[in-house]
């Protein structure tokens, strides 16, 4: 029984994220825009056929009731999982489609034109500088209770130092990335501003909604700037072993740039498993509806589509380290 409680909690989410108009029913229309928003898309004629597939009274539109009735004992908790059983409805697979990096900017201009992709940033700039700060200043604290005077700093120790600072930075500014990656993934419109990004997320889960997933960003951060900074600071030792000069801008950039791909090929599934999970948080009013019901931490890229997603966005990701650095 409380299986059919929770799920049915769960299937009014979703079919109020799809009801966009607030009219108590799923018409065509607003089956393409969910699907669309996912990166599928239909033709009218194959809304009505997936509609068809759920109506009960000839009308090809689809009320609680009968979207209940349908979904009662199939577990779908967003559009995506959804659309699987959709697929009965149609000729086409209802799958996402694999999203070039040229097609997802030509989208973005498409939906907002070219400041959609500075969106989310407005939070981003701000929180770079007093996080590499507090990241920085971590580092070199942790190094001198590590360490005795004069001692030299061991391999361990400096990563150990490194993935401390970096826990305590991502710990301070955890409710600021969840806020930038919110604003990142919205539709436009859907955000007026920061601080109503922050209201909803408040009113939806309170404070724990500024902590959706905390466990496996901290799991990621740790390793990503412990081998960051260790890897850069033995390259840099390396070269002053070997050359008396000081190492030149492009060098320290080199090795900068190094470590840095090595800290992001090693903790990237967790950095996705993150993101993910941001994403679980948004908001019934839109086509994706909020984890209650929280899902082992795994879930969201258990998929084999998943794991090639993450190759993908890892590929897309390293392309701006050069240029970060």
């Amino acid at each position: 029984m409380q299986y059919l409680k929770d799920n049915e909690k769960i299937m009014r989410l979703t079919f109020k994220s799809l009801d966009t108009n607030n009219d108590g029913v799923s018409d065509t229309s607003e089956i393409i825009d969910a699907l669309d928003l996912i990166g599928i898309q239909i033709s009218e004629k194959e809304a009505v056929k997936i509609l068809e597939g759920m109506d009960t009274d000839g009308s090809v539109k689809v009320d609680w009731d009968e979207w209940r009735k349908f979904f009662l004992f199939k577990p779908a908790r967003n559009v995506k999982e959804v659309a699987h059983h959709w697929n009965y409805f149609t000729a086409q697979s209802l799958e996402a489609k694999n999203v070039r990096i040229i097609n997802g900017l030509r989208e973005m201009v498409k939906e907002c034109g070219v400041i959609s992709l500075w969106r989310g940033n407005c939070v981003n700039v701000p929180k770079i500088a007093p996080e590499t700060a507090i990241k920085v200043w971590s580092y070199e604290q942790v190094k001198k209770l590590l360490t005795s005077e004069g001692v030299k700093l061991g391999t361990f120790e400096q990563f150990t130092s490194a993935s401390l600072a970096g826990a305590t930075a991502q710990t301070t500014f955890f409710h600021i990335q969840v806020l930038k990656t919110n604003l990142a993934v919205s539709r436009t419109g859907q955000y007026p501003g920061i601080l109503d990004c922050a209201r909803k997320i408040w009113k939806l889960e309170r404070a724990t909604g500024f902590y959706k997933g905390y466990v496996p960003s901290l799991l990621a951060v740790k390793p990503y700037v412990g081998k960051d900074f260790t890897i850069y600071e033995l390259l840099k030792t390396c070269w002053l072993n070997t050359d008396t000069e000081d190492p030149g801008l492009l060098t320290l950039m080199g090795c900068n740039a190094f470590s840095n791909f090595c800290g992001q090929f090693c903790s990237y599934p967790l950095h996705l498993v993150r993101t993910r999970r941001f994403k679980d948080m948004i908001f019934v009013s839109e086509f994706y509806m909020c984890r209650r019901f929280q899902a082992p931490l795994w879930e969201p890229v258990k998929e084999a589509e998943a794991w090639q997603q993450c190759l993908v966005s890892h590929k897309t990701k390293e392309k701006g380290v050069v240029s970060s650095v």
